[in-house]
């Protein structure tokens, strides 16, 4: 794996092969649920999905013990603030849906 992200119940990778995959897998308490590869195998799930499952063995999720939902009820409005300023600051995706949803036009 060059990169793995396992947040809650998903895991992102990209999994080496001939090229690298983008691999998005959902799993339920460290089990397979269901899985996306962009390579152009049809088997499901593919080689690459079954390797990022694998991998994830090794990694703990982050907010494995706490949902998002209480974790966001938790936080002040200044820090939800804060923290969304500076992911805005690195994502200008992230930056243009901000004022899409929260402008006033």
């Amino acid at each position: 794996m060059t990169e793995l992200e396992y947040v809650d119940d998903t895991l992102q990778a990209t999994v080496p092969g001939s090229r690298p995959y983008d691999v998005q897998v959902i799993l339920s308490q460290g089990s397979y649920v269901s899985g996306q590869c962009r390579c152009p195998d049809e088997t499901v799930p593919c080689k690459h999905i079954v390797a990022a499952v694998l991998a994830s063995g090794d990694v703990e999720a982050v907010g494995s013990n706490q949902s998002l939902d209480a974790l966001l009820a938790a936080a002040s409005a200044e820090e939800l603030r804060s923290i969304l300023a500076e992911i805005a600051d690195e994502d200008i995706g992230i930056r243009k849906r901000l004022y899409e949803e929260l402008s006033e036009d």
